[in-house]
């Protein structure tokens, strides 16, 4: 059962891939909904291929906080 849940996860990456291409080169999107789909990703990857799930709850936490800091100084960035 585990390996379906890993081709499951990689189908979805690599659409969620395709889909961050077409948004980057459409131009017409903003930054703030491709940093929404790298933050899926980065959940999707952090919690199925890194076992993130099974392990204490304040690691799930953390990486969350990780991410919205890094969400945060990106979008800083982007209006500067």
């Amino acid at each position: 059962m585990k390996r379906w849940h890993n081709t499951f996860a990689l189908v979805a990456l690599l659409s969620l891939v395709a889909l961050m291409y077409v948004f980057a080169e459409s131009h017409i999107v903003s930054a703030i909904l491709i940093i929404a789909v790298s933050g899926v990703k980065f959940a999707l990857v952090a919690f199925q291929f890194m076992e993130v799930r099974k392990a204490h709850p304040i690691y799930g936490i953390w990486l969350l906080v990780l991410f919205a800091g890094f969400a945060l100084g990106g979008l800083i960035l982007i209006h500067d």
